[in-house]
């Protein structure tokens, strides 16, 4: 069993970036996170806000592991998991619920 926050920074690198694009519509870090602790730290404050009925979903992004936040059936954010040995060097969020129609095909 591990302590809160202990096995996070297992999980990522000692290099680890995390960058976030909320399309000018969705609140994100203007500038890149960068080290495990400062990139956990916001992630859990992030899960602390997040919404009821906000669910994450495990697929592949760009070719790489990744997340797929889902609020209330409709796909909210992506984030993409640049994996190094295991380990998680860089994190990229994009919020899509907000510029949906930049998604759209067609």
């Amino acid at each position: 069993m591990c302590a809160r926050g202990v096995c996070a920074l297992a999980l990522l690198t000692g290099d680890i970036i995390l960058h976030t694009d909320g399309g000018g519509k969705v609140r994100a870090a203007l500038n890149p996170i960068y080290g495990p602790s400062k990139v956990a730290r916001g992630l859990f404050g992030l899960l602390r806000k997040a919404p009821p009925g906000l669910t994450l979903h495990v697929a592949i992004v760009n070719g790489q592991p990744g997340l797929v936040n889902v609020l209330d059936g409709v796909p909210f954010a992506v984030v993409a998991l640049d994996m190094v040995a295991g380990r998680i060097r860089r994190l990229t969020s994009l919020s899509i619920l907000a510029n949906y129609n930049m998604f759209l095909l067609g």
